[in-house]
C-alpha cells in the first residue's frame, strides 16, 4: 500500500512534500507516522 493510499492523501500532494516543493502540516505528519507505524519524531531523523 502507499502512503498516499494510508493516510487518504492525494499521491501528488505526497511527492510535492517529497520533493519539498509544499510543506507537511503537522496533521499531515502526524498521518503519516500513522500510516508507517511510528511515532513522528522518527519522521526527522538522528541530529544531535
Amino acid at each position: 500500500m502507499s502512503l498516499a493510499a494510508a493516510t487518504g492523501l492525494h499521491p501528488s500532494y505526497i511527492g510535492q512534500i517529497e520533493r519539498d516543493v509544499k510543506k507537511a502540516s503537522l496533521l499531515t505528519l502526524e498521518l503519516a507516522a500513522a500510516a508507517l507505524g511510528v511515532q513522528v519524531s522518527a519522521l526527522f531523523g538522528h541530529s544531535l
